[in-house]
């Protein structure tokens, strides 16, 4: 047996320790993919629970623009009623510059409401006939219906600014 014996003895070596090796690195690159396949899992549940998160965060914000809503149109009411108590001041303010009081001077005509829708209607009369258009006729007409705004604004095919600074103007 000669020194032939010794290489092919080497090179058996050689090859089981490459098995060896390869069957370590095989085995390594496995649990690489599965820490990889346990990362992706992660971010999917992570992006499921952001998904989840903005349509509560989207459902939160429409109930909050509903309340704002509901609170802008009640702030719409009150001062639509503090305009028309104005209105009905700035006519008893006229009334006294004119030389004689529209305030009630008993008990039994302050009870009665309809002096001051006749105080106003005269103040109202005193001033210049103005020129109405047949479109903010029809605003005022539906708001005396009882339509909102945003509504005769649909109704009528114009921007709801417009529709407010039509019923302003009329006041």
């Amino acid at each position: 047996m000669g020194y032939e014996a010794y290489i092919f003895a080497a090179f058996v070596f050689l090859l089981i320790l490459a098995v060896i090796y390869l069957n370590h690195m095989f085995k390594k690159s496995r649990s690489e993919d599965g820490s990889r396949d346990e990362r992706e899992r992660k971010l999917y549940v992570l992006y499921q629970n952001l998904e989840e998160e903005m349509l509560a965060l989207d459902d939160d914000i429409k109930r909050a623009r509903q309340e704002a809503d509901e609170k802008l149109s009640r702030m719409d009411e009150m001062l639509r009623k503090m305009e028309g108590m104005s209105a009905l001041l700035k006519v008893q303010m006229e009334s006294v510059r004119e030389g004689f009081t529209a305030m009630p001077d008993t008990k039994a005509e302050a009870a009665k409401p309809e002096m001051a829708k006749r105080e106003l209607r005269r103040a109202e009369e005193k001033r210049a006939p103005r020129k109405r258009s047949p479109r903010a006729d029809q605003v005022r007409q539906m708001r005396e219906q009882g339509m909102e705004a945003e509504e005769i604004a649909r109704a009528l095919a114009i921007s709801r600014g417009e529709v407010e600074l039509i019923l302003g103007i009329g006041r």
